[in-house]
């Protein structure tokens, strides 16, 4: 008989042109996608139209909040510099919102920033990347709070924090197959 057993294991991302990422497929979710430039927006949406990942767009900060009230996004992918209300203001009106504040938001930024001002952004954002972007580097940002598929071999990866640990159901069948 076979029986479910769970695994923890560390994710490590930090070989964002590593081939690993090709092997990613995740499940859905829904991922709000925050920049004051179209084709940016388009341009992740293309990179995933393969996925099961269903996008919703907002143009600045101010529709980033609403949507987010609004749609509960599983992640939010937000640029930093933008009219009408930034990326950090946005995120702040997120993180204080009671109904928003467990959603993961995942900063943009194009900016060369000093030590500080780059610790401070981490600090305030689930996660910061650094422009240009790439599929590879999105591809792991997502992972880090997105759950996996791995249809393959039937198995369902789910983020468990944002320290980057993950836990997957695996059948006693498929650690057999391991040793």
């Amino acid at each position: 008989s076979l029986y479910n057993i769970k695994v923890s294991f560390e994710y490590d991302n930090t070989q964002a042109g590593d081939d690993t990422t090709r092997d990613i497929t995740f499940a859905r979710a829904t991922v709000l996608v925050v920049d004051d430039i179209d084709v940016n927006r388009s341009l992740v949406k293309e990179q995933f139209s393969d996925s099961d990942l269903i996008f919703l767009e907002a143009e600045n900060g101010l529709q980033a909040v609403e949507k987010a009230k609004k749609h509960h996004p599983d992640l939010v992918l937000m640029d930093i510099r933008m009219p009408l209300m930034n990326g950090i203001e946005a995120n702040d009106h997120i993180k204080q919102d009671a109904t928003t504040k467990d959603i993961p938001v995942v900063g943009l930024t194009a900016s060369i920033l000093t030590s500080a001002s780059d610790a401070e952004l981490h600090d305030r954002f689930d996660l910061l990347v650094h422009k240009p972007i790439n599929k590879a580097a999105i591809s792991q940002a997502f992972a880090q709070f997105l759950p996996l598929a791995r249809p393959a071999e039937n198995r369902v990866f789910t983020s468990t924090d944002s320290t980057k640990k993950q836990t997957a159901t695996l059948s006693t069948g498929h650690l057999n197959a391991m040793i």
